[in-house]
């Protein structure tokens, strides 16, 4: 038997892999990957992450492993696709299984004897522990999909960043939890595309992307609103209001100010078009609210000889008065009871 050195030579980490072999020279791992030197393996093949904690090592303290491992993996903790609780189908596949109808068996079994003061001792019992098993089934279900999701996740994104398709399968969970602005989605779809191959094809998606960066500037950035959170907050069941494509989201914002009940949108907002799409199609949580916004914002200005212009119906409104009736009468927004003009 062959002897173990005291000082094993450390383990190399080799490209494309997560193994570790040992005793691998840097000559014979440039004869595996054929390369010329070993600078071309440290120069596109080693990972740019620092996954070690270099402030202790220099320090000549113990590494926080397991905080670097937490920072590393941080992108895939705060993934909106991560299963973070079960779902009612797979919560009901927890009562299918051979354990748990066992339990349930004896459960009801004991529930005949509940006469008696023993009887009902051991069928409490027994109703505890159905409780105490199903709990940890679905806690062991929820390790495993979570294991499943870290392993197999990592390849399909991959797969799908391959043929093209990058940001779809988030795309409606940033949606929902609104993460994202829709310019900010606009540009991720433009900016993560793989290249063409074509000088044609190339041009145009330069041209896309340069678009995309400029309907992103003009968006501002920060926390929303106060009054933006409190019509959320009351109205947490609707769906999102905002979405990815403009066009979609104008049109579906026009026809809700043309139907018979009051709308919650401004149409004067909603006409300019050199606000931002969040602010033209912005919801308020009820028509009152609605009639506030439109007597501060717009009503207000309207002094002297100043007039607007409804671009939703392309005609000219002269004074006050003439604004008045034409939210009333044409996009539901009554506003009478604040004017005593």
């Amino acid at each position: 038997m062959r002897a173990v050195s005291a000082n094993p030579k450390p383990y190399r980490p080799l490209a494309n892999s997560n193994l570790c072999i040992a005793d691998v020279s840097d000559f014979m791992q440039n004869l595996i990957l054929q390369h010329s030197s070993i600078n071309t393996f440290l120069k596109h093949y080693l990972d740019r992450n620092i996954n070690i904690n270099v402030q202790n090592i220099y320090c000549s303290l113990a590494p926080q492993r397991d905080l670097m491992r937490f920072a590393c993996f941080i992108s895939r903790l705060i993934d909106p696709r991560r299963p973070r609780k079960l779902t009612t189908a797979q919560s009901a596949s927890i009562d299918r299984l051979l354990c748990i109808l066992k339990l349930e068996h004896r459960k009801t079994k004991l529930s005949r004897d509940r006469g008696d003061p023993k009887g009902e001792e051991k069928y409490q019992k027994a109703i505890r522990r159905l409780r105490s098993e199903k709990q940890r089934q679905r806690r062991l279900l929820l390790v495993e999909l979570v294991d499943r999701f870290k392993k197999e996740q990592p390849v399909i994104d991959s797969e799908r960043q391959l043929s093209g398709k990058v940001v779809e399968d988030t795309r409606d969970a940033l949606e929902r939890s609104d993460q994202l602005t829709p310019e900010h989605l606009l540009l991720i779809d433009a900016i993560l595309t793989l290249p063409e191959t074509s000088f044609e094809n190339k041009s145009r998606r330069r041209i896309t992307a340069i678009n995309a960066i400029t309907a992103y500037c003009g968006v501002e950035e920060g926390p929303a609103p106060r009054r933006v959170q409190r019509r959320r907050l009351a109205k947490e069941d609707s769906p999102p209001v905002i979405k990815a494509k403009e066009p979609d989201a104008i049109s579906q914002a026009i026809r809700s100010i043309k139907g018979k009940e009051r709308p919650t949108k401004c149409f004067i907002c909603l006409g300019n078009s050199s606000l931002t799409l969040r602010k033209r199609v912005a919801s308020y949580a009820t028509p009152g609210s609605l009639s506030r916004h439109f007597l501060r914002k717009h009503v207000s200005k309207l002094q002297g000889g100043a007039h607007v212009n409804c671009q939703i119906c392309n005609i000219r409104l002269e004074d006050r008065l003439q604004l008045l009736i034409h939210a009333e009468r044409f996009h539901g927004t009554v506003s009478r009871a604040r004017q005593k003009n």
